[in-house]
């Protein structure tokens, strides 16, 4: 059984297991000039260079933060195809992103 401890960070379930890569970096993000949503595309930019080290494609769906990689086919290049009934049909989530921001600094990343 996993236990489940509730936080004041908001978002829904997320899972921190053994094995699992995990970074919060604390930024400034009045100093480095750059918004909230800029800054969710430069974690989920790190997360799809770190997959393609591994030669592992990661995606972006659009309304949903984090990456994704297509299950059959992990290692393949074309673009996400998504299907107007269920835009996450043959994805699996690799990197889930949740930021926290106070005072224009960030303390919450991807894991």
């Amino acid at each position: 059984m996993i236990p489940v401890l509730r936080t004041d960070r908001g978002g829904q379930v997320t899972y921190h297991g053994p094995g699992q890569v995990v970074a919060y970096p604390l930024i400034d993000l009045r100093r480095l000039r750059i918004y909230v949503k800029e800054y969710v595309y430069r974690l989920e930019q790190a997360a799809i260079d770190v997959l393609a080290a591994y030669a592992v494609t990661g995606h972006r769906v659009a309304g949903a933060p984090g990456i994704f990689v297509r299950l059959a086919e992990p290692h393949g290049h074309a673009r996400l195809e998504r299907r107007a009934d269920d835009r996450f049909a043959g994805v699996g989530k690799v990197a889930a992103v949740g930021v926290k921001v106070s005072n224009h600094c960030t303390y919450h990343g991807w894991h």
